[in-house]
């Protein structure tokens, strides 16, 4: 059996007592206890918790409306998203026999959608306002609305160092995935949704850009995927028809599906259009791409000679 929960006295409050402000032994902030509560006030002059490459601050006031504006934006992506799948579902269990039953479903759905399309928009609006929809308006396949929803999510790209910081931001960089580990998410900076737009971008791209720069970045790229992998003695083939060969005896390590290299290829691609973009920004900011990465790179030199000496 269970016993009986005891009842305890009410803790009596504290009085008013001055605490001195102590130092905790891991995190080394000087915190300061709060007069009638035990939990531990932490000072807002602290320096802000190490998070990767996130914007703080945005420089253009045209960026803070572009990112203002694409919070809603993403809001209806995700709402018009949702209730399409729930009709897909619906339709899928029990056909055209409930259509009035998830009538005003499909009425919510569509109106999600007319405001998303509102929105996106106004965020294109705003994004030709910036100083490099110039460069990028002749970027086949690359519009307006998605330079504001690169923008909406990584913010001032002046406060990025690098554009491997940028690439980061998007998750781009090799390694980067989803993952339950709460500290490695942090540590990787993985965003479905980030990366969830760059998918678009490189779609975009890949149908829009013909014989352009990007889409033959793509190609290049694809090309020498399969070269690597047929020196390194891997067949490239449809996925269909490995898995045929496995079962008649070979292993999965002897074979790389076509759709594999395609995805790499146009990671590739979208990697190259966010480093031009990147150093479009910064020129226009008065400041060439190769001075920015020097100075990034004597940035890190001098914190590790720092952690050097310290250690």
């Amino acid at each position: 059996m269970l016993e009986p929960v005891k009842k305890t006295k009410a803790i009596r409050k504290s009085k008013t007592v001055d605490q001195p402000t102590r130092v905790l032994k891991d995190q080394k902030m000087p915190v300061r206890r709060t007069k009638s509560k035990s939990v531990v006030e932490i000072d807002d002059a602290l320096p802000s918790v190490k998070r990767p490459s996130i914007p703080l601050e945005y420089s253009s006031g045209v960026v803070r409306e572009i990112v203002k504006d694409y919070v809603v934006y993403r809001q209806y992506i995700n709402a018009n998203t949702r209730l399409t799948n729930q009709l897909k579902a619906l339709n899928r269990r029990y056909g055209e026999h409930l259509e009035l039953s998830y009538g005003p479903l499909q009425a919510l759905s569509d109106n999600a959608a007319k405001l998303k399309d509102e929105w996106g928009k106004r965020v294109g609006r705003l994004a030709e306002k910036l100083e490099v929809w110039q460069w990028a308006k002749g970027v086949k396949g690359f519009g307006a609305v998605l330079l504001g929803s690169i923008i909406g999510e990584a913010g001032d790209l002046s406060n990025y160092a690098t554009d491997a910081r940028l690439r980061k931001r998007m998750g781009l960089m090799p390694g980067q995935r989803k993952t339950k580990d709460k500290e490695r998410a942090i540590d990787d900076g993985y965003s479905p949704e980030r990366r969830a737009l760059m998918y678009v971008v490189g779609e975009c791209l890949l149908k829009l850009n013909g014989e352009g720069k990007y889409r033959t970045i793509y190609n290049e790229r694809k090309a020498y995927e399969v070269k690597t992998a047929e020196a390194a003695g891997i067949k490239v083939l449809p996925s269909a028809s490995i898995g045929g060969k496995v079962r008649k005896g070979a292993t999965y390590a002897e074979f790389r599906s076509e759709g594999h290299v395609h995805k790499r290829a146009m990671r590739y691609m979208e990697q190259k259009l966010l480093d031009d973009l990147w150093g479009e920004w910064i020129r226009l900011r008065g400041v060439s791409k190769d001075a920015a990465m020097l100075h990034a790179k004597v940035e890190a030199l001098k914190v590790q000679d720092k952690q050097g000496r310290t250690e």
